[in-house]
């Protein structure tokens, strides 16, 4: 119990601390980790006992793997683009993004798609980190893909459980994604 808080809390600090200084400079990458870091927040939450957070901690993992993850993907990859730089655009992106995830994942019952997006955003994010030629960038993207196979394959590493594994392996990823590098 203490673990599953604590993974969520650091998931939270770094998500949410990257995520107010960039909101301003990269709102894809801003509001993405913000959607990530209020999921977490509720998370911890959830996990300290508070049974009222249960709803909304699985909506916003909802919105944050819908349309989180592909801010994320509009940031690192296409860095110049509208969805990218300008706060509107990003807004806009994540709430239709985000509505279409949340129709197909409640409405139509595809709780797949939850999974898929992150996914294939990892793969897209390890895709335009090999480009960039940032170590710390390349570094994240792998760290992400990583993170996904091994909770996909239900492999573990002690101390940790599936969840903390996933979520400090989460926490690590984004943060070495989102360092900024000259």
């Amino acid at each position: 119990m203490m673990g599953d808080i604590l993974s969520e809390a650091l998931l939270a600090a770094v998500t949410l601390g990257l995520a107010a200084r960039d909101i301003k400079t990269r709102p894809a990458i801003g509001i993405g980790l913000g959607l990530i870091g209020l999921a977490a927040i509720l998370g911890a939450l959830n996990y300290y006992g508070m049974t009222a957070a249960t709803g909304p901690h699985r909506f916003v993992s909802l919105l944050a793997a819908c349309a989180g993850f592909p801010l994320l993907v509009c940031g690192v990859h296409w860095p110049q683009d509208a969805i990218a730089r300008r706060p509107a655009a990003a807004a806009r992106f994540g709430l239709v993004i985000g509505a279409v995830g949340v129709v197909l994942v409640v409405m139509l019952n595809f709780a797949q798609w939850s999974h898929i997006v992150p996914a294939v955003s990892a793969l897209l994010i390890a895709v335009a980190a090999l480009h960039s030629r940032k170590p710390l960038t390349i570094a994240g993207s792998l760290l992400l893909l990583v993170c996904f196979i091994l909770s996909l394959a239900a492999v573990t590493v002690a101390p940790f459980d599936a969840d903390q594994q996933f979520h400090v392996l989460m926490a690590l990823s984004l943060g070495l994604l989102a360092w900024r590098q000259n």
